[in-house]
């Protein structure tokens, strides 16, 4: 296998609860990988193997490597995963326990910003905005909002992301025979990025490996960085005291960062008292590191474009070359500055982009009520596209009518356009052929999708407008080449809900440039490695963000987010910092940033 000892002890411990403390680069997903070929080794069933990581990429990962060494067939049989793609598996078979019907729609944020928009307008509520009231929907203050909100969404056969893992909870603990199925199955279980469980992911996690007790939590106490996602370090931190049995392997040698680079984050590191101790060598000889301080921002930027040129003309590509910001204002800033110097810019969003795209949510859209006919919020955005001659008014009687009869969306609505006095013949055609479609949605899902791309490119071609009508064209691609897209029109949803799931998955598109510098927040650099970093910003405010310095527990996982940062190079690290910094319109002078000082690296 080509492991170094202790790589090779988490590997080969395969009974028993096990966690795998790891160092940056210490080679985390090729120890899960290992572990699992070496469970096939010893003639243990694939089916009973869970791996769950973080993000639907990793999963990816995990995937092709073993099906590189174990082949397809085998791989299929496993269980590799993000934990909300876990969830829907658990409600897709046993959903109906709690009322919920085969096909449910997942909500993204744009869905229940719209469902909380109405219900702001229906309980007259003034301020503040629906935005706010979303974003702080579990305050005790909107208990009665939080409580229609769940049940309109429930009644839409629905879930959004927070009640995806919650409704899995509810049915394994509800159910002892769905439980017992689950945990049976499920011999040998291994959760990457472990630091980073919430207190529901912790509890699936327990109860997925509660008969065998075959847990491998592999994860890293200082690399904790997602706290603003319920995520608590208390989970990997306490892991020997929920398993007194626990066998603990640190995974110490780093196989990404050079000497100095390693020695200056484990200084800064060890500020933290939230945290293991453990150790961290590497082979790799010193890297460049440069901390440099400028007189503004321009500068700053500026500068950072220079030397990526210099670098690019040393034969070193763009995309070796990342700039990881604290936020997405400093992001937005140092892009533009970029671009206007000529240096090649790939911007790492948040989420996968292209399915935010307007022609491409109607036709989600579409694709959802086809799926899950009750989708009453998603029905809505669609039965008037294109213009069909209907008022807001003609919605309302029509949702009124189908909630009356009780009846899905689409079949309610037929009766009523058919009606002689409420009678539309262009909706009443449009709804014979998506009931027509949702009948063969499952026998041939393709040509389900194909017809409704046809139907939304025919009218954005006869309305001049062809960039929609190609995003609709490459939809159905995505559709074609998305790894489950031989299984439904279901499964290819929740592949979307999945990306829109995760804060930080890496827009992979060059934006048309065959190089370019990769800029994104040192969120969404987690997981990541390149050859050479930038780090702006390094001022306190800054890196660490606001008054942070004043809650200890608000500081250690700024300097976490820092040690990610600073973590992801593996050649060169450049900390840069400005005298005087222009924030929201007004310039202030900055000083040093804490961390740099932590590093060993003040300029």
């Amino acid at each position: 296998m080509d492991l170094n000892a202790n790589q090779e002890l988490a590997v080969r411990t395969i009974e028993g609860p096990v966690l795998a403390v790891a160092s940056p680069g210490s080679g985390k997903t090729r120890v899960v990988v290992e572990r699992i070929k070496y469970i096939i080794s010893q003639n243990y069933s694939p089916r009973g193997i869970l791996a769950i990581a973080f993000t639907r990429a990793a999963a990816a990962e995990m995937k092709k490597r073993l099906v590189k060494d174990l082949g397809e067939q085998t791989v299929k049989q496993m269980t590799i995963c993000t934990f909300h793609a876990l969830a829907v598996r658990v409600i897709r078979d046993y959903g109906y326990l709690i009322g919920y019907r085969p096909g449910f729609s997942i909500y993204d944020e744009r869905d229940s910003l719209d469902i909380v928009q109405q219900i702001v307008k229906d309980l007259n509520i003034k301020q503040p905005k629906p935005e706010k009231i979303l974003q702080d929907i579990d305050l005790p203050k909107w208990d009665t909002v939080k409580a229609e909100y769940r049940d309109r969404v429930r009644a839409n056969n629905a879930l959004d992301f927070d009640m995806l893992v919650e409704c899995a909870l509810q049915l394994l603990k509800g159910n002892p025979e769905v439980l017992a199925e689950y945990a049976h199955r499920y011999q040998f279980v291994s959760v990457d990025e472990f630091q980073d469980l919430n207190a529901r992911q912790y509890e699936m996690a327990k109860l997925m490996s509660s008969e065998w007790r075959n847990l491998c939590a592999v994860g890293d106490p200082d690399q904790n960085i997602m706290s603003f996602q319920g995520s608590n370090i208390r989970y990997i931190l306490n892991f020997s005291t929920d398993f007194p049995d626990a066998k603990l392997v640190y995974l110490d040698k780093s196989y990404r960062c050079p000497d100095n680079i390693l020695r200056g984050a484990s200084l800064l590191i060890q500020n933290n008292r939230q945290r293991l101790d453990k150790p961290t060598t590497t082979d790799i000889s010193d890297g460049v590191v440069q901390s440099l301080v400028f007189n503004n921002d321009l500068e700053e930027s500026l500068w950072i474009a220079n030397k990526c040129k210099e670098l690019y003309r040393s034969d070193v590509d763009y995309s070796a070359m990342a700039i990881l910001s604290r936020t997405h204002k400093l992001r937005t800033s140092i892009i533009r500055d970029l671009t206007s110097s000529g240096v090649p810019v790939n911007a790492c969003g948040r989420t996968e982009e292209f399915f935010k795209q307007d022609a491409v949510v109607m036709m989600l859209d579409h694709l959802r009520v086809i799926e899950n006919p009750y989708d009453g919020f998603s029905f809505r955005r669609i039965v008037n596209f294109p213009n069909r001659s209907l008022s807001w008014i003609d919605i309302m009687k029509c949702e009124a009518h189908i909630r009356g009869s009780r009846m899905d969306c689409l079949s309610g609505a037929k009766v009523f356009f058919e009606n002689p006095r409420t009678a539309n013949q262009a909706v009443a055609q449009w709804l014979q052929i998506m009931q027509q479609l949702n009948v063969n949605k499952d026998s041939d899902p393709l040509s389900v999708i194909e017809r409704v791309a046809m139907m939304l490119g025919a009218h954005y071609g006869s309305s001049s407008l062809s960039s929609r009508e190609s995003q609709i064209k490459e939809a159905v691609l995505r559709y074609k080449t998305f790894e489950d897209g031989a299984q439904s029109i279901g499964a290819f949803l929740e592949y979307v809900s999945d990306l829109n799931a995760q804060e930080d998955v890496v827009d992979a598109a060059k934006n048309g440039q065959p190089s370019a510098v990769q800029v994104m927040t040192c969120h969404t650099s987690k997981g990541l490695e390149f050859p050479i970093v930038f780090v702006p910003g390094c001022e306190k405010g800054v890196f660490p963000i606001g008054a942070a310095d004043s809650n200890l527990d608000e500081m250690e996982q700024e300097r976490r987010l820092f040690y990610v940062a600073t973590t992801r190079t593996r050649w060169q690290l450049y900390m840069t910092r400005v005298r005087i910094r222009s924030m929201w319109g007004k310039e202030s002078e900055r000083e040093i940033s804490p961390f740099v000082k932590e590093f060993g690296a003040e300029a």
